[in-house]
């Protein structure tokens, strides 16, 4: 018996569409297992239906590389995890940190601008000389003063 040539379009009726695709399924997941077995081939093969129904082949040395590999991600995978863990945690204790810094530096801010207005109300009545005050590093100088003081501001 001959076959005629098929043409290559769209089956449009549903009960010959699902006999076509599982025929030929069938005969193409055959072939890439009589092709992996006596050629020593690694083959994988995917095939999704129009409805979304996976089919899958893979010969025993790609199963084996897929195993290797799902083991080699599964275990990043759980260090990335607990790098992850370690990090949101120093993330948090450093945001306290910095917010503790910032009230702190407000503190000494607000301590910084008494002690100057302190001085300068002290020393409105000492003259002209009594107005410069200069910061270096942490220490605030105040120069030029009747009462010349260094202040170190308290943590």
């Amino acid at each position: 018996m001959v076959r005629g040539k098929m043409q290559m379009r769209r089956i449009e009726n549903l009960s010959s569409w699902q006999v076509t695709f599982s025929k030929h399924r069938r005969g193409l997941l055959k072939k890439a297992f009589e092709l992996s077995v006596p050629c020593d081939a690694e083959i994988s093969l995917i095939v999704f239906s129009s409805r979304g129904k996976l089919y899958e082949f893979a010969s025993s040395r790609c199963r084996e590389k897929q195993r290797k590999e799902s083991f080699w991600l599964l275990t990043v995978n759980r260090k990335l995890s607990a790098m992850n863990k370690l990090l949101m945690e120093e993330n948090d204790r450093l945001q306290k940190q910095v917010s503790e810094l910032v009230y702190q530096n407000g503190h000494m801010r607000q301590q910084v601008q008494n002690v100057f207005l302190s001085i300068s109300s002290r020393n409105k009545a000492a003259g002209p000389l009594a107005d410069q005050v200069f910061f270096i590093g942490p220490h605030i100088n105040i120069g030029k003063l009747p009462l010349a003081a260094t202040i170190m501001p308290t943590c």
